[in-house]
């Protein structure tokens, strides 16, 4: 009775990414996140808006995933809901927020601690990141059962670390590494959701 209770708790959990809507949404928002860092990159460092885009930062984090989240619900109620059913899930709220915050503020305090230690270790910043977004995709993949983001976890460890052993700068480096991981995520989302809608017309009113 255990165990089907536990395979009915995971058949819940991963019909929120059944269609790859959310990998497709925050693929995009890495894909912006590469953008900043571009820009960030561009600018003067000394420079008092570089210093304010800096600091802007995690708000654009936080504002990223609150839109994210309502742009996911209006998707999958568009194409999934009338499909394949609706499913109501127990939310605690601002959680999603406090997460991609609290990720926001780890990240922050890693590049402040390389930089108090030595500007140099500002390379491995990609590396870091890398690898703690490589984590939090395994995490992903095994509650889920969902092999996709051990892929997507091998990408983000890969290419962090190897854009940190190849030297390249901190910014330029994680607007390589969000801009890639972007479009990682929209692939992989738009190739699930594609599977998604071939394998599920909508039903008959």
């Amino acid at each position: 009775m255990k165990d089907r209770i536990d395979q009915a708790i995971r058949r819940t959990q991963q019909y929120w990414s059944i269609d790859g809507i959310p990998e497709l949404i925050f693929g995009g928002i890495f894909m912006l996140l590469g953008i900043y860092f571009l820009i960030q990159a561009a600018l003067p460092p000394d420079s008092l808006f570089s210093g304010l885009f800096s600091m802007a930062f995690v708000f654009i984090v936080l504002g990223g995933v609150f839109l994210a989240r309502r742009l996911i619900d209006s998707l999958k109620t568009r194409l999934t809901y009338p499909r394949t059913g609706y499913v109501a899930y127990k939310r605690s709220r601002g959680k999603d927020c406090w997460i991609a915050g609290a990720f926001a503020v780890v990240i922050a305090g890693v590049v402040s601690a390389f930089f108090i230690l030595s500007p140099s270790y500002m390379a491995w910043i990609p590396g870091v990141t890398g690898i703690l977004l490589s984590g939090f995709l395994v995490v992903i993949g095994y509650r889920l059962a969902l092999w996709r983001f051990y892929g997507l976890a091998a990408i983000s460890l890969m290419l962090g670390v190897g854009i940190s052993l190849s030297r390249i700068s901190n910014d330029p480096g994680l607007a390589i590494f969000y801009g890639v991981m972007g479009l990682a995520g929209i692939i992989s989302g738009a190739l699930t959701l594609r599977d998604y809608l071939q394998n599920n017309p909508p039903a008959q009113e």
